[in-house]
């Protein structure tokens, strides 16, 4: 029971949050952000300081934070970022557009994963071409390829779905990116990037979706591939010159190679070439990061936040 005694269905919860019951449970099943009681037949009843808690995330997902990197963090935390964040949306309006592309967004991640799950080819294909559609290009990018291939790695971690089912989507998923990218026709004078993952680390969705990104956003992108050794990519750029090199961990988040190879790749690349890395497993390697003088990205969108800053810079 709360501390108050006073608890609320989700129906009342979702009026008080300004979120919608699908984005509530989502966020519950999906992230952990917040932890209901249940009643005698199942039914979801919320305290006072969970409605809260479902405030703060969703004026700061709506401000830009991803749900997965403060769906955990405690209601003080939430707070500072939301003192620390002066730029939030100052109508509920603009609050309720931004997290209804978010909520379109999980549900097409939702359709997507049963299709996965059911191997079934078409099914997939025609979920990624409406969220295309729906959302755009940038906004299926960031609201569904880039959840689904965290929501797929996730899945065949814990052994939910098989290696098959990894790959099968991973090869579905790498042709949807590449004529997603077709009609971005950077000039000669655009930006360069480079992309890869180090040596070992096999999966290259993460890689495949930043290189994707770039390009939307009129950069020159060249994907080099899984499992690239530092003196590899600095060879590229001779070829390639490029003003960042992006780099995706995804899996696992303990290899002493990989460190050791980020340390390497950042005293072989020239000053003026900025190191990016990111990913899910990308924050094991914190102090790797930092030694070679890196800038370690969280979200997609923060991935594309700094890629602007580079080009502006």
């Amino acid at each position: 029971m709360s501390e108050d005694g006073l608890l609320h269905p989700i129906k009342v919860t979702a009026l008080k949050t300004g979120l919608s019951p699908h984005l509530i449970r989502v966020w519950e099943r999906r992230y952990g952000a917040v932890n209901p009681e249940r009643t005698d037949t199942h039914r979801r009843m919320y305290s006072e300081p969970e409605i809260e808690r479902l405030k703060l995330l969703g004026a700061l997902t709506a401000a830009g934070h991803s749900i997965g990197n403060i769906a955990t963090l405690e209601v003080g935390a939430l707070r500072a970022l939301i003192v620390d964040k002066p730029s939030l949306p100052a109508s509920q309006s603009n609050v309720q557009r931004r997290l209804g592309r978010q909520e379109l967004g999980m549900e097409f991640v939702e359709l997507a994963t049963a299709a996965i799950a059911d191997l079934n080819q078409r099914s997939l294909e025609r979920v990624l071409e409406e969220a295309a559609v729906a959302l755009g290009q940038q906004g299926a990018l960031l609201h569904v390829v880039a959840p689904l291939a965290e929501e797929v790695g996730s899945l065949w971690e814990s052994g939910t779905i098989g290696v098959a089912h990894e790959h099968f989507a991973s090869g579905i998923l790498r042709t949807f990116l590449g004529n997603m990218a077709r009609p971005f026709a950077p000039n000669e004078s655009s930006p360069h990037i480079l992309t890869a993952t180090p040596t070992s680390q096999l999966h290259e969705m993460g890689a495949m979706i930043i290189t994707a990104a770039a390009v939307a956003m009129g950069w020159q992108a060249t994907f080099l591939g899984a499992s690239i050794s530092p003196v590899e990519i600095a060879g590229a750029l001779k070829q390639k010159p490029a003003r960042v090199v992006g780099l995706s961990i995804v899996y696992p988040p303990d290899d002493p190679l990989v460190g050791k190879e980020i340390v390497q790749l950042g005293q072989l690349l020239p000053r003026n070439v900025k190191l990016m890395v990111g990913g899910r497993a990308a924050a094991s390697y914190r102090n790797a990061i930092e030694e070679a003088g890196a800038t370690m990205t969280g979200s997609l969108e923060d991935f594309m936040k700094q890629l602007q800053q580079v080009r502006q810079g």
